[in-house]
C-alpha cells in the first residue's frame, strides 16, 4: 500500500466511501449530528468524521446548497486529498 494522503492510509474502506460521496445524489447524508448512507441506512459517523478531521471530505455550507435540499440535512463533497485516495485507490 502506497503512503498516507494527509495522515490516513487509502485502505478500500476508506477510498470506496470516498467514491460514495464523489457519486452525485446525496448518497451520503449528514442529519441530527449523525451521517447516514440512504442506500441502506447504515450509520457512518464515525468514518465520516475521520475522514472530515484528516481534509479527506469537507460539508458542502448551505449557502452553496441546490434547489430542493434539506436544510436540516449536511451533504458532502471531496477534496483535493479525498480525490487523491481515489486515484491511489485505482493503482
Amino acid at each position: 500500500m502506497d503512503g498516507e494522503i494527509n495522515g490516513l492510509y487509502p485502505t478500500p474502506r476508506r477510498v470506496a466511501l470516498c467514491k460514495d460521496i464523489a457519486v452525485p445524489g446525496n448518497r451520503i447524508y449528514g442529519e441530527a449530528g449523525q451521517t447516514w448512507d440512504a442506500r441502506d441506512g447504515s450509520k457512518l459517523s464515525a468514518r465520516m468524521a475521520e475522514l472530515i478531521k484528516h481534509g479527506w471530505v469537507e460539508v458542502i455550507p448551505p449557502a452553496e446548497c441546490r434547489d430542493g435540499w434539506s436544510t436540516r440535512r449536511a451533504f458532502y463533497r471531496l477534496t483535493a486529498f479525498g480525490r487523491a485516495a481515489i486515484e491511489r485507490g485505482h493503482r
